[in-house]
Order: structure tokens, then sequence, then C-alpha cells
């Protein structure tokens, strides 16, 4: 196991299991003030942290007080004994007093550069200013555990290199570089008085800085995304989509074509890095598994290492039969690795962190959103819990007919008919009858999605996956659009 460097040390040296600079309860004076030292002080080569309450992550309970002993950079031991070490020069001891010590947070969506700034202020402010206030940001950051962040979009290079080099305090920073974003997309900022762009004219200032990168066409893209790998990016971050901070995009609009998403992925892929997040579909089959990405349909072998395990665990787990396509997401990353049979290299998914298995769901149709109405939606999830439709049994769906205001389809044994309202965001349905037949199978879910449907206040789309959520905003149940042939 690796460790968080004390504060005294510096946090971008940071490594899988990160014990993070006391967190709340354990943030006090003396590591305050040693944050900020200068980078030719050299950091003390082992640090003993006494009497301290661990928090592992992996349950909810402190351990008893304990000793924790971090020799160049990697936990040594743990011990609920006393540690004798050499008290010289260059061996820091913290006394926790009893105060808790935990591993460092991540955090994966971060906008280091711009998040303490309002969006009108960013917009006309020096690149200067903004690195300094960034600067101030980060230590904050630190201070609230994070001692890693995935930095997707702004020029947090400079700021990331000045943490390296111990001139501030902050969290490793792994950053995208500028978000990468077609005209009128989610990261165009320009005014309307701004357009058209010229061929050949010069970039505008949040261009040319680094916040933004505008490109249109395979080529563009590419080219972006080349300029992002060269500055030291980590990832890519594309504007795939519609955004709120973005007043020229409607919210719900797919961003890119195929081949421009293509030109990015293929690009980070060379460089043996990723592009976002993925969402695929998965099989595994005669000790293998392989993964097709949803968006641009590529398919890639899966390596046996990281999270995998957690992955094909799962996959084992509610599969139906050997070989089945079942839609998974991940965070991972390609890389070239020698092929199971045969010579030469090939593009592998390594998957650093698997986030979830929809059972009963596939990619549906790439760029395209289902509308709410008039359309046949099968359920694929009641809450947490994946729907499966047993032999001889309907398949549990709903359309929802905007002429009349009712709503048909089958709670997987009896037909179900009924009304609805619609106001924006808002959805509610009446009492819903329904035929009368025995069900030797599925009765239970087809009670429970009823009063699902009675509980849906709210709704939400994603491409070809509808969700109703209750009045508190709890998921309630999970639908995928299916298209009649």
């Amino acid at each position: 196991m690796q460790a968080i460097t004390t504060p005294h040390q510096h946090v971008t040296k940071t490594s899988a299991w990160r014990i993070a600079a006391f967190v709340a309860s354990l943030a006090f004076a003396t590591s305050l003030t040693g944050l900020a030292q200068p980078a030719q002080q050299a950091p003390p080569s082992t640090v003993l942290f006494q009497n301290v309450r661990i928090f592992d992550g992996k349950g909810g309970a402190l351990s008893a007080p304990s000793h924790v002993l971090v020799r160049r950079n990697k936990i040594e031991r743990i011990s609920t004994a006393p540690i004798s070490v050499d008290r010289s020069a260059n061996t820091q001891i913290v006394d926790g007093s009893g105060r808790t010590l935990m591993p460092g947070l991540s955090d994966m969506h971060a906008h280091t550069m711009f998040e303490t700034v309002p969006q009108p202020v960013l917009l006309v402010s020096d690149i200067a200013y903004l690195n300094l206030v960034a600067a101030k940001a980060a230590e904050n950051q630190l201070m609230r555990g994070f001692t890693s962040v995935r930095d997707v979009g702004g020029p947090a290079f400079s700021l990331k290199r000045a943490i390296d080099q111990g001139l501030f305090a902050g969290p490793r920073i792994y950053p995208s570089g500028s978000m990468i974003s077609q005209t009128s997309g989610h990261g165009d900022y320009r005014l309307i008085t701004q357009l058209p762009r010229e061929p050949g004219a010069p970039l505008n200032y949040d261009e040319r800085v680094g916040m933004i990168a505008i490109a249109d066409g395979a080529d563009q893209v590419l080219l972006r995304t080349r300029e992002n790998l060269m500055r030291g990016a980590s990832q890519i971050k594309l504007m795939a989509g519609g955004g709120v901070a973005s007043s020229n995009d409607p919210l719900d609009v797919q961003q890119f074509r195929e081949r421009e998403i293509h030109a990015a992925v293929e690009a980070a892929q060379t460089w043996g890095t990723y592009a976002g997040d993925l969402r695929g579909l998965y099989t595994y089959f005669a000790d293998a598994g392989r993964f097709t990405e949803c968006l641009t349909r590529q398919n890639w072998p899966v390596a046996q290492e990281q999270d995998n395990a957690a992955l094909e665990s799962a996959y084992v787990k509610v599969r139906q039969q050997p070989s089945e396509d079942m839609l998974v997401t991940l965070q991972g990353r390609v890389v070239m690795r020698p092929k199971m049979e045969g010579e030469g290299p090939q593009p592998t998914l390594v998957v650093e962190r698997f986030t979830g298995i929809w059972h009963g769901e596939t990619c549906g149709v790439r760029f395209a959103t289902a509308p709410l109405e008039n359309t046949y939606w099968k359920l694929t999830r009641l809450g947490d819990v994946p729907v499966t439709v047993a032999s001889q049994q309907r398949e549990p769906h709903v359309i929802l007919t905007p002429e009349s205001g009712r709503v048909g389809g089958s709670g997987g044994c009896n037909r179900l008919v009924g009304s609805y309202e619609l106001h924006d965001d808002k959805l509610t349905f009446g009492q819903m009858a329904g035929t009368m037949m025995a069900c030797p199978e599925g009765s239970d879910t087809e009670q429970a999605f009823l009063e699902a449907l009675r509980q849906v206040y709210t709704w939400k789309i994603m491409g070809q996956h509808l969700e109703l959520f209750d009045a508190a905003g709890t998921l309630v149940a999970r639908f995928e659009a299916r298209h009649m042939q």
C-alpha cells in the first residue's frame, strides 16, 4: 500500500491508497502551517502517525487507537501497539490525539480553474488572475480531504505544475485541458455578435488560453485532441451533449457526429488514455471478456486486471445464458497490449473502475433521443432492482398517448390502462385498471410496478432510457425505448 505524503511533503506523490491530510477532525494548526514548504526543502523520509482512529473506506466503523508508519511514501506498518522509530531529522512524528486518519478522497469531475469564479467574471478575466484564484481553490480542495482530482476541462496545466513543484498546496491534478466543443455546443460561450467566424480568423481569448477548443469536423477534433495530449492531458473532455451553463444549445441535444467522436477516441487510444467514462455491451465467454462501446461501436478485449474482477463477478451473477451481451458502465482506458493469440499488440480495455450493470438494457439507437409520448417503454428496473421477464410472461411496459391522455401497457401478467397528466417535467399517473388474470410468475413485480407508477412525480430521458422519480427525487423505475419493426 502507498500513502499520501504528510503536509510537509508533497501531496502529488500519492498513489493507490492515499492517506489524506487530517480531514476535519485532524486539521490542526501544525499541519496547516507546513503545507506550503519550499520545493527545495527535502521532505522527511519517515512519518509516524500516532494515536489515530483509522477509517479505511471499506466499512463504517473506525479502528481502535492505532499507529501508522509511512516510510518513503509507503505504508510500512499499522499497529495498535506503539511503533519505535529513529527520531532523526528525517523522521516526522504526528500526534493524532485520537483524531481520524482516512484515505484521501478523489473528485472525479472537477473544474479547478473555474469552480470558484462566477461565469460572467470567468469569461472576461485575465488568465493570470484565474490561475491565482485556482491556486487558492486547490488548497481548499486539499483541506476538504481531496488528494486527487480529475479536472475535466480548463487550462489547469500550469497549476498542476506549480503544485507538483511544491510552490502551492493542492491535490494531484489529472488535467483534460481545453473542453472540446462543436460550434454552438456546450463549450461555445461566444456571443451571437461574434458570429460568423471567418476562415483563418484569430481564435477567441478563451480558446487562446485553453479554456475551450471549438472544433467542427473530424480533422479539427483530431487536431484539438492531439494538442491537449501534447500539453499533458491525462484524458480528453468532449462536450458531447447540451448543458445548463451554455445558452446557445438545447439541454437534451446530442452533439458531435460519430466520426468526430471516433477521431478523439482514436487519438486518445493511441496515446494510451481515454475520452471520458465508457458505456457499452460486455460479454464474457471462454475465460475472456469483450466490450463494445455504445457510441462508436468499437470493440476491445478486456484486460484481466484492476477492477475487471468486479465487472466479471457482476456479469456472471445476472446473465441468463453464456456469452449474453449486457449493458455496463465503467471508467477505463484503452492501451496497447500483446494479443492473446498471434503476434503483435492490440488495443485493449483496462477497467479502472466498474460502475454499473444494466440487465435487460441495450445501447439503443445512436444519436437519437426517444420522446416520452408515443414510445414503447420497456421496464428494466424498479428502483435499483433489475426486472427479469420469466418465460411465457409478457414484457412489462407502458405507452403514453397524448391525444387521449391515456396510458396503456402491461404489468407483465395483466394488461394495464389508466390516465396521466404531463406538465413540463412533472408527470403523474391516475388510478390504473387491469385484467384480473392469475399469474404463476411475476405477480410481485407487477404489484411493485403499479406502486412505482403511483409514486411518480417527475421524469427524465437520456437518449433511449426513461427514468421516473418520486417527489423526493428517488428513482422508482427505469425503462428502455423499444422500436417496433
